[in-house]
């Protein structure tokens, strides 16, 4: 079984169905695929059609890097962080490390007038 979920996973098929003594553990080990139908009552088409799971899914192995379109997919985020002086100084000589892997001092400069 762990071969198949192996392969399962890196195949990253559009559909997969999942009957097996263990079906929802199982599926749970599928994390390449746009839609996961579970156990012998799940069949594609009734989440392509009516039972409520997304028919919007990508292909191509897509599912490798992206997920079906869902609710999130029409919301906008913003990032936010709040460093304190004490946090800033813990992750200067990181900083400062890539940024001369980058050449790009600038972005070091704006930690360094800040600390300095």
């Amino acid at each position: 079984m762990e071969l198949f979920l192996e392969v399962a996973n890196q195949y990253a098929p559009e559909h997969i169905q999942i009957i097996t003594k263990n079906s929802k553990e199982d599926a749970n080990k599928i994390v390449n695929s746009g839609s996961v139908c579970i156990g012998e009552y799940s069949p594609v088409a009734a989440g392509d059609y009516l039972s409520g799971a997304n028919n919007v899914i990508p292909t191509g192995k897509g599912n490798i890097m992206f997920s079906p379109v869902h609710v999130e997919s029409y919301m906008k985020c913003t990032q936010t962080q709040h460093l304190t002086k004490e946090s800033l100084k813990n992750i200067d000589k990181g900083l400062k490390t890539i940024s001369d892997i980058e050449e790009f001092s600038a972005n070091y400069n704006s930690v360094d007038i800040r600390l300095n």
